[in-house]
């Protein structure tokens, strides 16, 4: 490539020709007159894919303007970027007339083209001479379902760890944890809980860490958690299994989850390090997946799980299991503050996680510095209340 064909793209990009700034293009579905279009949700109703399985693709459209949205003045495409056949569903839709404040959710059916095949939607606002609106889901997608443990081990309940080139698990008897690789090089992890029936899924977390960061002058963005070795140790009360890895390629990362005799929770500890000096603008603990979608059944109740603010516990009820996630009293960095992702619309699970981030400005971080944080992961059986989750203290 030419340095003129460079330096045209630089330009373009940088709104600039011929030495003059150009007007910023309008934005697909921000109208003039006040109103104001936004994808506030695109997610699939499941947690995962499974082979070639059907799956169902929900898009949220609101107005968050003043005034309503003309009809057909702007066009709702969803496209199956990759590993994706469309099934069901219009796939453009002139959008009707939206009052103030109004909401429109679509869905689509898709199948996967192989039972391995990375998958990828997209989701868009378009209107004539205006940049689109964009929504890009990447979607985790399994061969088959991941077993809750190979050999069923181990035949004690006691405090158990073992890990494989892709994959480790810790297990204790009454709550066991498996980590391992997915298509995407991300890691994701599954949890259990024992009951009187066996063996029973109570969620599925990816990713299992997320950091939005920047160098110097860029704008920060987020990446996930990539495993590259799992190890396991144990002693007489407790087994820890520990997954090593990066977050994007500026990060180095390692995460442990410790299972301990007797007791339903698992420990969790993240401890991040930058290879250079870096912003650090936020982290998201794990996206727990739970719910109808995660392990097959209505959810009965649930504690602060979706949008919640500050250390509140997040969980949910399901049965006679009561699951989730216990913070800290505190945010792990001063100036901080901790919010909840909403679970997205039309979705059959509930998303159970906590984000971190800065009250004012990024933290800068001098490569080598080390930074941790931690939180707990909880499973209790048999539960009768959801309010169960308040016995689970914070982490120390």
């Amino acid at each position: 490539m030419s340095r003129a064909v460079v330096l045209a793209a630089v330009c373009a990009l940088a709104g600039i020709r011929g030495g003059q700034e150009l007007a910023p293009r309008p934005v697909a579905g921000i109208g003039q007159p006040g109103f104001r279009l936004a994808l506030t949700s695109f997610a699939a109703t499941r947690a995962y894919a499974t082979g070639t399985g059907t799956l169902v693709l929900v898009g949220t459209v609101r107005n968050e303007g003043a005034v309503a949205q003309p009809a057909e003045a702007v066009t709702l495409r969803m496209y199956a970027l990759a590993g994706l056949d469309y099934m069901e569903g219009t796939t453009i839709v002139r959008l009707p007339a939206m009052e103030p404040g109004a909401s429109s959710s679509f869905r689509w059916k898709v199948q996967p083209t192989a039972p391995d095949a990375p998958l990828v939607a997209a989701l868009t606002l378009e209107q004539a001479d205006c940049l689109p609106q964009v929504r890009v889901l990447p979607i985790q997608h399994f061969g088959s379902a991941p077993s809750a443990f190979g050999a069923g081990l181990p035949p004690k309940p006691i405090p158990w760890a073992a890990a494989a080139p892709v994959s480790g698990w810790a297990d204790n008897g009454k709550v066991r944890i498996r980590a391992l690789h997915t298509n995407s090089e991300a890691a994701a992890a599954y949890l259990w809980s024992r009951t009187p029936g066996g063996w029973r899924q109570v969620a599925f977390a990816a990713p299992m860490l997320e950091a939005m960061s920047a160098e110097g002058a860029q704008e920060p963005w987020w990446e996930v958690f990539k495993a590259k070795r799992y190890s396991a140790a144990m002693d007489k009360t407790s087994a820890t299994l520990t997954v090593s890895g990066q977050i994007g390629v500026r990060w180095r990362c390692s995460l442990s989850y410790t299972v301990r005799v007797g007791s339903s929770v698992v420990d969790c500890a993240a401890t991040l390090s930058p290879r250079r000096r870096m912003s650090l603008s936020g982290v998201r603990l794990p996206r727990l997946h739970m719910g109808d979608g995660s392990f097959g059944a209505a959810t009965s109740e649930q504690i602060g799980a979706s949008g919640a603010a500050g250390s509140a516990p997040r969980g949910i009820r399901w049965g006679q299991i009561t699951a989730g996630i216990t913070l800290p009293v505190e945010p792990p960095f001063p100036g901080w503050r901790v919010s909840a992702p909403a679970t997205p619309d039309g979705a059959e699970y509930t998303l159970v996680s906590a984000e971190y981030g800065p009250r004012n400005v990024p933290m800068t971080l001098e490569a080598g510095s080390v930074r941790k944080l931690s939180w707990r992961l909880y499973a209790l059986a048999p539960s009768s209340t959801v309010h169960d989750a308040l016995k689970v203290g914070p982490p120390r």
